[in-house]
């Protein structure tokens, strides 16, 4: 077998030749832990057929570039290899892509797996392997990363089928604690969101939490899984696994990067925030701020917004000349900030950002209280300005200077101005300054639904359901993001997510592997589907706590006027 590679084999061991996912089991191996045997068609050998898909998916997109890879008839050497192995693996194999950037958790669950393969669908199993660089989940992921299809290189590694009992997934923290996941029967129906699992911890001096019994896998499964974590954590510097139970014996099936240290975010100061003392005045903030908290807002439109107790306002305006609407939102802006503070353009604009930065600080009472002190101010000019500002959105967006038009709230200013002379902005899709203080509002004022913590840190914005996978699509504006199940085809959208809750899966499944990757907070065990879209939610992502504030009902009003705190609850991004 010229081209196959034993796991023993040294080679084996170099990510470069055999992908990250071969190349950890290999040295696994070598340092004697309880490895299935295994062989790695190297990284090499796909280049050819990656090629073919690559020009294909220039010419005619991902579906016929899947196909330059699978259609064309096997190479003679390569088949004869494979059917050589076929004999070794008669029971049947299990065929797993191995990329070279699977050491990074972003790519968690996104390249194919078959299981059962039988040894006469050995070379159509590599090439589905291989064509899966061109799955629409691996091209969205290219995309949010930033690296090309063409860089990506796919190894395949094959081993023996093992029908498992049970298995999952299980991972150290800091403390020596170890956190285990587990179903019955195939772990792939854990990985891929389909199944919930059963959890336990064991602790560094070995006391077992939870489920012990580990879905009738027994306790004995809970603590030789634990102990291979540690052992793989000593021996090669492993952080997460993928393990499987036969027979009484733990199998090591994929070793995972070790998790970079926790950064503590800005949950603990939300949380010290006491409950149900915050006013009425700052559920209305916390509404602008999801709508209009990004820097431009906190310029042209919180300084005066809470002078309005309700603001009737037209459709973004239709916009020509962004230079001159820029021009005409500054005027009206200092305008409507010195009426709304009693005080010169120059003041009025000074005092209102010492008021939002202290409203942002541990004791936002006095803040909040001197904004709804606010003078009236006129609703038709700030109508008017918030229509310019989504009118020029729109003409950026239609001219490429931004990726779409509600970004236009989320630049500066100074980087609006520049945009408008043809300069694109840096691209924010994280969280901002106004996410503690909205989180501090929804968990105050809504009402608690607990699940089960899947990725730490807390995050906070208005709410997109996906019911059906047609949606992905069409979803690209940060939100809290509530599926169903936690397939790993959602993950491209985790780059836009300020959380993710999901009804069902188990804390295994790749895709929270991917959130905790990307500072995503996540709980699960929470169903949010039947709530309506846009409402603003909180997640908490270390204590398994997800908050719902629905908007009070409001008045009724003309077929083409909308409320602007009803714009901000139908807010279409994030907090700022």
């Amino acid at each position: 077998m010229e081209r196959l590679l034993r796991l023993e084999d040294g080679a084996a061991r170099d990510p470069v030749v055999a992908g990250a996912k071969a190349a950890g089991l290999a040295r696994a191996l070598a340092a004697g832990l309880p490895v299935l045997p295994g062989w790695v068609l190297p990284v090499e050998h796909g280049m050819s057929a990656l090629r073919a898909g690559l020009d294909r998916l220039e010419r005619s997109g991902p579906a016929a570039a899947r196909l330059a890879i699978v259609e064309p008839p096997p190479d003679p050497g390569l088949r004869r290899d494979l059917a050589t192995l076929g004999r070794l693996v008669e029971r049947g194999a299990i065929v797993r892509s191995s990329a070279t950037v699977e050491d990074d958790p972003r790519w968690a669950g996104a390249f194919a797996s078959y299981l059962e393969v039988v040894p006469g669908d050995l070379d159509t199993a590599v090439r589905g392997c291989w064509s899966s660089v061109f799955t629409r989940d691996v091209l969205a992921r290219c995309a949010a990363i930033g690296v090309p299809p063409g860089e990506l290189g796919i190894a395949v590694l094959i081993q023996p089928w093992v029908p498992f009992e049970g298995g999952g997934t299980a991972r150290p923290d800091e403390d020596g604690t170890v956190r285990v996941s587990a179903v019955r029967g195939r772990p792939s129906a854990l990985l891929a969101g389909r199944a919930a699992a059963t959890t336990a911890t064991v602790d560094a001096d070995g006391r077992g939490e939870g489920e012990v019994e580990l879905a009738g896998l027994g306790r004995t499964t809970l603590f030789a899984v634990a102990e291979l974590v540690r052992r793989c954590r000593r021996a090669i510097g492993g952080g997460s696994i993928e393990w499987g139970v036969a027979g009484e014996r733990v199998h090591l099936l994929q070793v995972g990067a070790r998790a970079a240290d926790r950064v503590p975010g800005p949950a603990l100061l939300a949380r010290q925030r006491p409950r149900d003392t915050l006013p009425e005045a700052a559920e209305r903030l916390a509404a602008l701020a999801v709508r209009y908290g990004g820097p431009v807002g906190d310029r042209v439109a919180l300084p005066w917004a809470l002078a309005l107790p309700e603001l009737a306002t037209a459709r973004a305006a239709a916009v020509t000349e962004p230079a001159g609407a820029l021009g005409e939102v500054r005027a009206l802006t200092a305008e409507l900030t010195a009426r709304a503070w009693g005080a010169p353009p120059d003041v009025a604009g000074r005092e209102a950002a010492e008021t939002l930065r202290s409203v942002l600080g541990p004791d936002p009472a006095a803040g909040l209280a001197r904004l709804s002190g606010l003078r009236p101010v006129d609703p038709a000019a700030g109508s008017k300005v918030l229509a310019l500002v989504e009118g020029i959105g729109r003409a950026l967006a239609d001219r490429g200077a931004l990726a779409w038009p509600e970004r236009v709230w989320r630049i500066s200013l100074e980087e609006l101005e520049r945009a408008v002379q043809g300069i694109v902005p840096p691209d924010r899709a994280g969280p901002g300054r106004w996410d503690p203080f909205v989180f501090a509002v929804v968990v105050s004022r809504g009402r608690e639904r607990r699940g089960r913590a899947a990725a730490p840190g807390i995050g906070v914005g208005p709410l997109r359901v996906l019911d059906r996978p047609a949606a992905i699509a069409g979803y690209g504006r940060r939100g809290v993001l509530a599926v169903g199940e936690p397939a790993p085809r959602i993950a491209p959208l985790l780059w836009r997510a300020g959380a993710l809750v999901t009804a069902g899966g188990g804390l295994g499944a790749h895709l929270f592997e991917v959130a905790r990757s990307l500072g995503v907070p996540a709980v699960t065990g929470v169903d949010l589907r039947g709530v309506p879209a846009d409402t603003l939610v909180a997640v908490d992502g270390d204590v398994g706590t997800v908050h719902v504030l629905e908007p009070r009902a409001r008045p009724e009003r003309g077929p083409n006027e909308r409320s602007l705190v009803g714009i901000a609850w139908g807010g279409r991004g994030g907090t700022g």
